[in-house]
């Protein structure tokens, strides 16, 4: 008897709502039904006591275990109402470099990542009677708030590397790529996900063909052909420039690598898409870094250590002399590449550094990207990809040389995004603007 109202409970329980979730759980604390639960709650508590667990911000030295819990649902129940859904879905847009066919299969096991991901369907009534007033409230709370569906997700694929490799043909960078070659595309991209999933992906649209619900997710597909490639930064400065000047931004842009569960971790990724289509994402944090490796513990100050000193010196003697440097950095591209995005000389004495955050996948709010107007996007987006920038290299004779100027193992400028990676908070987070950060260069 016990055992099936045990799994009727778990069965009413599991398709709540949040809010009704913590309303009778705090219920339950208070009124003391359910004894043996009770005993194992005290013992929870009494084990947190014992292990230096036990944190209490009250002048009472000894509170029950009761009020510890109830204070606990009650500042659970605060931190739900902090964070207000969006009145409309937010748009997430997905921006991604794609070079080679490889790259879609990864593409491809990233979002089935996000079908395992879906948050199961809630109970309307949130378990009430049908006909009861409390249902009817559980209805309507839930009508305003939806069923889970707080963003809708658009993804922009950049070919970097020519088109041939991917569609088969030549299609220049300012042409519209082909509906037919967007649909093929998108067939590699969408593969067997979710049908779920899929409608996060089609804005609410479907085509009816023979009676029959046809599901197209929105693919947004573009030529980008750099005079010198970088990899991911001109990608993603780019899109921020295109997106920004059409006024098109989502809501939140994700600048990601087609390989992003290399460089993500799939908890990280599992909790970011269910924050946003929940509707539960704070809506105050404009910028994120993703990746998972950062130089050095993190300080009390929540710092991370620095980039620039980790792999090269710095010589106060010399005028902040930036060297030598680890293989495969380049100081001196370094300070181009400083020039150009905040218009004056790197000072690494008077406290321009780094901080060290790998692998450029990132979060970054409309908001944060409206900072900066869309021609300084577009000037940055062009003159870390343009062969001029790179003739003031050491060793260039009039032409950029793969094997003296950039990254002798990769078809990129590899050194471009070494350092970039750790540049994209003083773009977007106003706390590490360097000074004369607003004197834009366009």
């Amino acid at each position: 008897m016990r055992s099936a109202m045990r799994q009727e409970l778990s069965k009413r329980w599991e398709t709540l709502s949040f809010r009704t979730f913590t309303t009778r759980a705090a219920d339950y604390y208070e009124n003391g039904s359910f004894g043996c639960k009770r005993m194992n709650l005290r013992h929870l508590a009494e084990s947190a006591k014992f292990h230096g667990r036990w944190r209490w911000n009250s002048k009472e030295d000894h509170p029950s275990w009761e009020k510890v819990l109830i204070a606990a649902m009650e500042r659970v129940r605060q931190l739900e109402e902090s964070r207000f859904a969006p009145a409309q879905p937010w748009l997430a847009d997905m921006v991604i470099p794609l070079c080679s066919p490889k790259e879609i299969h990864a593409v491809n096991s990233g979002l089935a990542l996000l079908g395992r991901s879906l948050p199961p369907r809630m109970d309307d009534a949130d378990g009430w009677p049908p006909d009861s007033q409390k249902a009817h409230r559980a209805k309507e709370y839930n009508r305003l708030r939806g069923h889970w569906r707080h963003a809708k997700f658009r993804v922009f694929i950049y070919m970097v590397c020519g088109t041939f490799g991917l569609l088969g043909k030549h299609i220049e960078p300012d042409a519209s790529v082909p509906e037919a070659d967007v649909a093929r595309l998108a067939k590699g991209i969408f593969a067997d996900l979710p049908e779920e999933l899929l409608r996060l992906f089609t804005a609410g649209r479907s085509v009816r063909s023979v009676a029959v619900d046809i599901l197209k997710p929105q693919l947004h597909l573009a030529v980008l052909e750099e005079e010198v490639p970088t990899g991911d930064a001109a990608v993603y400065l780019h899109h921020l420039a295109r997106a920004s000047a059409a006024k098109n931004l989502g809501n939140i842009t994700l600048l990601l690598h087609p390989d992003f569960l290399e460089h993500i971790r799939s908890w990280k990724v599992s909790t970011l898409f269910q924050a946003l289509v929940s509707g539960s994402w704070p809506q105050h944090v404009d910028f994120l870094y993703l990746g998972w490796r950062h130089e050095g513990p993190v300080t009390a100050e929540g710092r991370v250590a620095s980039h620039l000193r980790y792999h090269c010196d710095v010589e106060p003697w010399k005028g902040g002399k930036i060297g030598p440097c680890d293989s495969g950095y380049n100081p001196i591209l370094l300070q181009n590449l400083w020039r150009m995005a905040f218009g004056r000389k790197l000072d690494p004495v008077g406290g321009d550094d780094l901080g060290g955050y790998d692998f450029s996948q990132l979060l970054v709010t409309r908001r944060a990207i409206s900072r900066r107007s869309p021609a300084y996007w577009r000037y940055l987006s062009q003159v870390i990809s343009a062969r001029a920038s790179f003739e003031l290299l050491p060793g260039t004779r009039g032409f950029i040389s793969r094997r003296t100027d950039l990254s002798v193992n990769d078809p990129f400028n590899k050194g471009v995004c070494a350092w970039f990676e750790h540049i994209w908070h003083m773009l977007f987070d106003p706390s590490f603007f360097p000074d004369d950060a607003d004197k834009e260069t366009c």
